[in-house]
């Protein structure tokens, strides 16, 4: 018995402001099996937000525009459910950034 429902990956939203760096993450999660999309700025996070509604944001606290905290912010508070982890390269500040169950993660982009 075969079933009508089709496997649906996960989505994650990847954003940085180094298009480098971004290529390089968006590589790495979809060999995991993931559908990914990126953005280098924050307007451009949330336009593709909306229409990709994905399950994960991975949030570079750089962004221009909109900025990581104030995207982070904005998803929070209109998007109840969707996990979010921040990355920046000094996540020592963030240690007790929380809000609630949505950050799922608080990493660091540096290589040291």
């Amino acid at each position: 018995m075969t079933s009508d429902k089709t496997f649906e990956k996960k989505r994650v939203l990847v954003t940085d402001h180094e298009q480098k760096s971004l290529k390089l993450l968006a590589e790495k999660i979809e060999v995991l099996g993931f559908e990914v999309q990126t953005a280098s700025t924050g307007n451009d996070a949330l336009k593709k937000f909306e229409k990709f509604l994905p399950d994960v944001v991975i949030i570079d606290r750089d962004l221009q525009r909109i900025n990581g905290i104030q995207l982070l912010m904005k998803l929070f508070f209109n998007y109840p459910g969707v996990k979010l982890v921040l990355a920046t390269d000094d996540s020592t500040n963030y240690k007790n950034f929380q809000l609630k169950d949505s950050i799922v993660a608080i990493i660091s982009k540096s290589s040291s």
